[in-house]
């Protein structure tokens, strides 16, 4: 249901390693999966893979690959098991020097996690994000369409333990019971489509009231 992958990874060339070059190791990656895939998971708003790019101390990197629901995880998991080497352009090659899995086999496992916290949860975005709302992004995460936002993806991977996708005033509703208790926010640029965005880096704690 969730598998996630984390490669690190070592630049074999003399240019400097950029959180960037995630979109470029994505698009590696999906030139990897059956053909079809990268068209099909794209077709609407709810791609089921997440991923981003850490340069560390060092300048080695980080890639983390979370696959949701049984189609990604049999589309790519084959990929990024065997995944050694990859070339970005003609001056920058990345070699995998370390991997891990981890993967949540159901919902009733994802709950059980979800509990070991209690009711307080860090959430972190760990790429630009913003929120579509109303036909209009939105740079700042708050509850609502951060709510909003797990409940379509939730559906969308996990589609036989559905959650209802309510009116705005019930969504409101159950908005109000999640408290941010502190906000780490900073602000970047990401393009669509070639169209420029204002989004958010940001860490939360939300508490459940």
């Amino acid at each position: 249901m969730l598998t996630q992958y984390q490669l690190l990874l070592s630049c074999e060339t003399a240019v400097p390693p950029r959180a960037a070059w995630a979109y470029r190791l994505y698009a590696a990656l999906l030139d990897r999966a059956p053909e079809g895939f990268g068209g099909l998971v794209h077709q609407d708003a709810h791609t089921p893979v997440s991923q981003f790019l850490r340069v560390r101390e060092g300048g080695s990197l980080l890639w983390t690959v979370n696959l949701l629901g049984e189609t990604c995880e049999a589309a790519l998991s084959g990929p990024l098991e065997v995944l050694d080497r990859l070339r970005l352009d003609m001056q920058t090659e990345l070699s995998v020097r370390e991997r891990r899995k981890r993967r949540i086999g159901d919902a009733d496992a994802l709950f059980s996690l979800a509990e070991q916290g209690g009711q307080l949860h860090r959430l972190a975005f760990g790429t630009p994000t913003a929120f579509k709302s109303r036909k209009r992004y939105q740079n700042l995460p708050t509850s609502r369409l951060v709510l909003q936002s797990l409940i379509r993806k939730w559906n969308s991977c996990i589609p036989d333990r559905p959650m209802p996708e309510t009116e705005d005033e019930a969504l409101e509703e159950l908005a109000a019971g999640l408290v941010c208790r502190s906000f780490q926010l900073q602000d970047s640029t990401f393009f669509s489509r070639a169209t420029r965005f204002r989004a958010s880096l940001a860490a939360s704690s939300l508490k459940t009231a």
